[in-house]
């Protein structure tokens, strides 16, 4: 283990998480009170890249004390995800801008998807993988492990489409909720989005936000059905 405080030899991987100010707030405050760095060094690789240890660096910095640290055989993002889940768990966004750094174009392609249609990960995970509705939770460790793959980008963008459009006639950001994404994907098998756009706008009905893909069914089904004497049921 070596020891520094010439702070300006260590570099930052682009493809680390970004730092969190809050947290090297309360690292500051850690260390003032019980400074335990000789306990915990910083892990670099042989090109002094920080592989484990970002904020610390940071906190130890703004308190002007010495940098204990490693130098590890290997520092690959994987290692780095690996580390880091046992001190501050990674975000989904940590995760997303991690990859994008490294210049995965199918994460990029995501965010831009979630920007453009403001869109929750999960919903646009949901519409872009090519088999995510038989998936469920490992699509997620699919995403965290850096596997993730954009499907059929035109189904997905019109599917985006009809449910921005929708977004008039909510309450409570269901357009948020995977659950109302696979709900609708039910429903529209057996009516058309016109249908459901025309019913909302004829009977002032809105769709809220539900507790499960079941109720947001039952939903659709009550919007639909209002005032129609041969009843459409999707389950």
């Amino acid at each position: 283990m070596e020891q520094t405080t010439d702070y300006k030899i260590f570099k930052n991987l682009a493809s680390n998480r970004r730092l969190n100010a809050t947290h090297v707030r309360k690292l500051i405050e850690s260390i003032t009170e019980n400074n335990l760095s000789r306990y915990y060094p910083i892990l670099v690789n042989d090109r002094m890249e920080i592989i484990d240890g970002q904020h610390r660096l940071q906190a130890l910095k703004k308190l002007k004390l010495p940098v204990y640290y490693q130098i590890a055989k290997s520092g690959s993002i994987r290692e780095i995800i690996l580390l880091n889940s046992n001190s501050r768990q990674w975000t989904s966004l940590d995760y997303l801008n991690s990859f994008i750094a490294r210049g995965n174009k199918d994460y990029l392609l995501l965010k831009d998807f979630m920007e453009k249609y403001d869109m929750s990960l999960a919903c646009s995970l949901l519409l872009l993988s090519p088999t995510a509705l038989s998936k469920n939770k490992s699509m997620l460790r699919e995403f965290r492990s850096g596997d993730f793959v954009v499907g059929d980008i035109e189904s997905a963008t019109v599917m985006a489409e009809k449910i921005s459009a929708l977004r008039p006639f909510m309450i409570g950001n269901p357009d948020k909720d995977r659950d109302f994404i696979r709900a609708l994907m039910t429903a529209y098998h057996g009516i058309t989005h016109e249908d459901l756009m025309r019913k909302l706008e004829e009977t002032g009905l809105r769709i809220m936000r539900e507790l499960s893909r079941k109720e947001y069914l039952r939903r659709i089904e009550d919007i639909i059905n209002f005032k129609r004497s041969n009843k459409i049921r999707f389950f």
